[in-house]
């Protein structure tokens, strides 16, 4: 069996899987997708995306975040059935983001920027070199290395979000 022929054997397994659950789960919400989320951002960093330096915007794990980006009808679904064991491999409740309205606080500038994947990304070593390979993203270099140095038990969670085009800019 060729690479190919196994890749194309999970995807159709994981189509299948997924349709199976959600005949078995008919009131299952979908994430609610969020049009356009209204980010604060200091100017410097909004000129790097206009410049194509930045490519990913990445922000803390917080209860803030948190509140704004994970779909509450799909948590709750999740706790009713957190017994069923592939709940979590099936129910994604980050909502996915369509595109992003940077701004700072008194608005006297704009940017709206096409976001084409959010997710999450752990100062890990496979979290900072996808970060490394995929975005040439080096915000997180520090606390990877400030965890590894004193061996922490835990490590923190980001949001992280792939930038596309930019669909309107104002006075930047």
């Amino acid at each position: 069996m060729s690479k190919n022929d196994k890749n194309t054997q999970t995807q159709e397994w994981t189509e299948e899987g997924y349709d199976k659950f959600l005949e078995e789960h008919p009131d299952y919400p979908i994430p609610e997708p969020i049009a356009c989320l209204n980010l604060i951002m200091k100017r410097e960093f909004a000129e790097a995306i206009v410049k194509g330096e930045k490519k990913v915007e990445i922000r803390a794990y917080t209860q803030h975040y948190v509140n704004r980006l994970y779909d509450a009808k799909t948590e709750d679904f999740v706790e009713r059935h957190k017994e069923e064991p592939d709940i979590l491999f099936w129910c994604d409740t980050l909502r996915s983001v369509e595109k992003i309205h940077f701004h700072n606080y008194n608005n006297t500038w704009s940017l709206d920027v096409e976001c084409t994947l959010n997710d999450l990304v752990a100062p890990t070593d496979d979290g900072i070199a996808m970060l490394h390979e995929e975005y040439d993203c080096h915000e997180l270099d520090e606390i990877h290395r400030k965890l590894k140095r004193e061996g922490a038990d835990e490590v923190p969670l980001f949001f992280y979000f792939e930038l596309g085009n930019i669909i309107e800019r104002k006075n930047i």
